[in-house]
């Protein structure tokens, strides 16, 4: 009864959910990229329900367990909020106010190797435990990866982490990359997924359901994929000037007022003069910066020139980071 008093004091002096005009809002794929299980605690089946309270500035304040069905992993879940931390504050009238959310996780482990992690559609509801995981192919699914052309050339290698959205149907609904090390990787991993076909959807109730599932794939180089083909060995990537681009962005008053500060990397398709013909968000800390961050690269609008493959000049697509931070 102590437990549940206080939580009702702090909450009396925060806004909820249920009224405030936007609610929290938060990358749950992306969030999950932070919990690492230990060899201990990588087969713990078991759900453990989060109360989580933050600021007006988009900072996590405050943790409490509404519920554990095993304790060990509540310092995991804690540990990986404190350190994903890039929650876009709820809105009251016009303005950000402090808010909390109520946030389950599920725990149904793959293998001993934990190489797949699953969880619910929908984190804001609790009851979310099903009785059967969506079923993947693993050894199909990394049969369609392709290797890109342009990081064999360059020798680079990473991880990415897909979440995928299974629906009734067993069909990938909607493909998310929750976390990579390199964005050259993100549409390969797409790809694999999407030539992949359909898989076996999860079952609640004896009724099929939309899940999520978490992905890891590993870029790694082997000597046949270092073997390229002679007619691109001579490629040169296209040049910008990321000192000149970073003058040109204009920080989001929205985000200085509230001390937001994270990385947007934009993807560019550069045509044979070096214009910039295409934009896209490739990974965003907080949608507030998106716009600014594309603006600039607008800006910027031609790189100093383009890329060329023996001599001749082509189309490429770069990867421009962009880091807003406040002086």
């Amino acid at each position: 009864m102590k437990y549940l008093l206080l939580l009702l004091i702090i909450s009396s002096n925060l806004f909820s959910q249920a009224n405030v005009d936007e609610p929290i809002k938060f990358d749950f794929n992306e969030l999950l990229t932070e919990i690492k299980l230990s060899e201990e605690t990588s087969n713990i089946n078991g759900k453990v329900v989060v109360n989580i309270f933050v600021s007006k500035q988009g900072k996590l304040t405050k943790t409490e367990i509404v519920s554990s069905e095993d304790k060990r992993l509540e310092p995991i879940i804690i540990d990986a909020l404190k350190k994903y931390n890039k929650f876009t504050p709820a809105r009251k009238n016009g303005e950000f106010v402090d808010s909390w959310i109520k946030m389950p996780f599920v725990f149904s482990a793959k293998d001993s190797k934990n190489t797949v992690s699953y969880y619910n559609a929908n984190p804001e509801l609790e009851e979310i435990k099903l009785d059967k995981n969506p079923e993947i192919d693993m050894n199909k699914l990394m049969s369609k990866v392709v290797y890109p052309k342009y990081a064999i050339e360059n020798k680079l290698e990473g991880k990415v982490i897909a979440s995928i959205l299974i629906n009734e149907e067993g069909e990938a609904e909607e493909i998310k990359i929750s976390s990579s090390e390199n964005p050259v990787f993100n549409d390969a991993t797409k790809d694999a997924i999407k030539a992949y076909g359909k898989f076996i959807p999860a079952e609640k109730d004896n009724q099929k359901v939309k899940s999520w599932v978490s992905i890891p794939f590993n870029y790694a180089l082997t000597v046949t994929e270092e073997k390229i083909d002679e007619s691109n060995k001579n490629q040169v990537n296209a040049k910008f000037d990321l000192e000149k681009l970073m003058k040109l962005v204009k920080y989001p008053e929205e985000a200085r007022k509230q001390e937001i500060e994270g990385k947007v990397i934009v993807k560019v398709l550069i045509d044979d003069k070096g214009k910039f013909t295409k934009y896209e968000i490739e990974h965003s800390d907080n949608k507030v910066l998106n716009e600014a961050a594309l603006n600039a690269v607008k800006k910027y609008g031609k790189a100093e020139s383009p890329a060329t493959v023996n001599g001749k000049a082509t189309a490429s697509w770069v990867f421009l980071p962009i880091q807003f931070r406040l002086k």
